[in-house]
This record gives structure tokens, sequence and C-alpha cells, in this order.
């Protein structure tokens, strides 16, 4: 999608939200049709082993603190073309 084009984070991608400091590593990534774009982070499990929930965030307010360290190849997910995963590239 032309929305994309410009993003500055990719999933797997640390980010920090500008606003409120909330850290976290992409996870998903939503376009919505008057052009907003808004990324989901997913912080890192505490000292305890503890998760906390997914925050969505509007894409600008987002800085981008560490490349992803694996990058996942585009595959289709379903549809005419089939199923199926794609493994991460190394």
């Amino acid at each position: 999608m032309r929305m994309f084009e410009k993003m500055m984070m990719t999933f797997g991608d640390e980010c920090k939200d500008d606003v409120t400091g909330f850290k976290g590593v992409v996870t998903s990534i939503h376009g919505y049709i008057d052009g907003c774009v808004q990324v989901g982070l997913t912080p890192m499990i505490d000292k305890d082993g503890n998760q906390r929930d997914t925050s969505q965030f509007d894409d600008a307010r987002l800085t981008v603190l560490k490349r992803a360290k694996v990058k996942i190849a585009a595959a289709p997910t379903g549809g005419p073309n089939g199923g199926g995963s794609s493994e991460p590239v190394r």
C-alpha cells in the first residue's frame, strides 16, 4: 500500500512513543482508509517473566531506537495463491 512506503519503522524494530515514553517492539501495522497508520508496540517481558499488552500508536509519534535483527520475507498468507508461512531470513 502506498501509505506504508514512507514509514520509518518495520516489524521487529524497537520503538518509543515520544508522548508517553512507552517502549516496545513493532508487532503490527494498521492502515486505515483515511490514511492514518497505527503501529502496535509489544513491550519486552519484565524481570519476573510477565508480559504487558500490546498498545497502538500513530506512526508519527514513534522513534526507532533499534532496527530489527531478523527480517521476515514477504509471502502470501492465503487466498488463491495458497497459505503458508515464511521462515525468517537471518
